[in-house]
């Protein structure tokens, strides 16, 4: 056959827009890349202002890990904007989905925190590590691993789903670390905090419920995430055998199509970075302008 045939992508396994927003093919093809396009670049742009801020703060509100996490949340939101406007490929599409796992991994550290005596610290600290390692093991075996085989169409790409398997399975054990930790929180203030008076018991309980939306809301964006990518990834496998039923997947033709895809780019890309952002800026925002205060030992109520 010509490669001159009308449908060119039936000879293209990599059905991503290459050229980003350049890339369209129709008129709901097009609003999708542009809405996405402005989304990230508003979403790059409170980053980008909260990290000027952030950087400044005398009082060093954010520990390692939360600033950490915070600058893996910003370069995930300005990878978006650079992919989906300029150029794709597949090591970027990859490099999002460690960097998705990086996030999640160091949220279920976080949430397990408060769940673990202090002395288990380490060990998890370790293991967090460890996880680090092996999501970056993945990603550099995706670099080659599926995209060396040119008759496989981009859909049929098994890493894919690999990775919101790995990424499913961690925001689950943060789900059970959060609700043990946050059974915790509920019992303490129960048994303890209605039982004791003084300054010091209402600083607690003000810090652990500080706490417990803070849990609560990153993982329920990693979750909704993950959750959403892998079912995602999974009706891609299972439909997008024939390539132009993959192509559809990447190019909405109509308005069903750009909702569905519209959705999952916003829930899977920006919805984990947009919780990261609220919880480590947004929320305390005015207080990066006041003298710190000397924070309190947040485990101490453990040896209560």
């Amino acid at each position: 056959m010509s490669a001159n045939n009308s449908t060119t992508y039936d000879y293209d396994p990599i059905f991503v827009k290459v050229h980003g927003i350049f890339s369209c093919e129709s008129f709901w093809d097009c609003n999708h890349s542009v809405f996405l396009v402005l989304t990230a670049a508003v979403s790059v742009f409170l980053f980008a202002r909260a990290y000027v801020i952030i950087s400044k703060d005398q009082g060093k509100r954010l520990d390692r890990l939360d600033y950490i996490l915070f600058m893996l949340a910003l370069v995930q939101v300005m990878l978006v904007f650079l992919t989906k406007a300029a150029y794709d490929s597949p090591f970027w599409t990859f490099t999002l989905r460690a960097l998705a796992l990086y996030q999640n991994i160091i949220i279920c550290s976080i949430c397990s925190y408060y769940y673990f005596e202090e002395e288990d610290h380490p060990g998890i600290q370790r293991i967090t590590i460890l996880g680090i390692i092996v999501a970056s093991i993945m990603w550099l075996y995706s670099l080659g691993a599926d995209t060396e085989d040119v008759t496989i169409n981009v859909c049929q790409q098994v890493t894919s789903l690999t990775f919101a398997s790995m990424s499913l399975g961690v925001s689950v054990a943060a789900l059970w670390f959060s609700y043990h930790s946050i059974k915790f929180i509920n019992t303490w203030i129960q048994e303890v905090y209605k039982s004791a008076e003084g300054t010091e018991i209402e600083l607690r309980r003000a810090n652990l419920e500080r706490i417990k939306g803070q849990i609560l809301v990153l993982m329920l964006g990693v979750l909704l995430s993950s959750g959403f990518q892998f079912i995602w990834d999974l009706y891609k496998l299972w439909f997008g055998q024939s390539n132009d039923a993959c192509h559809s997947f990447f190019h909405p033709g109509g308005v069903m199509s750009f909702l569905s895809q519209l959705v999952h780019d916003i829930v899977c890309l920006l919805v984990p970075s947009w919780a990261i952002y609220y919880i480590y800026y947004w929320r305390d925002r005015d207080s990066f302008e006041v003298t710190p205060q000397p924070n309190e030992t947040e485990l101490l109520l453990r040896n209560q």
